[in-house]
């Protein structure tokens, strides 16, 4: 699974990898890995808000998986 190191990417320093980092966490996440939910919940507490954004979005398309995530 990428979902490990996207993880781990998702404490670069830039804003712009952060974001690209989140978006493709939410793709993976649509093709069924149940992984991406914590990380992308995570991703919520991020300092900029274009980050937590993407994150949120990237919820958004998990639909009900990110649900256990969520309650977390």
């Amino acid at each position: 699974s990428v979902v490990p190191a996207l993880a781990v990417a998702l404490r670069d320093g830039s804003v712009g990898v952060k974001q690209a980092v989140a978006r493709a966490l939410g793709q993976v996440g649509r093709l069924g890995s149940a992984e991406v939910g914590p990380v992308l919940v995570h991703a919520l507490e991020d300092k900029h808000e274009a980050v937590r954004e993407v994150a949120r979005a990237g919820l958004i398309g998990l639909g009900v998986a990110a649900l256990p995530a969520l309650s977390e």
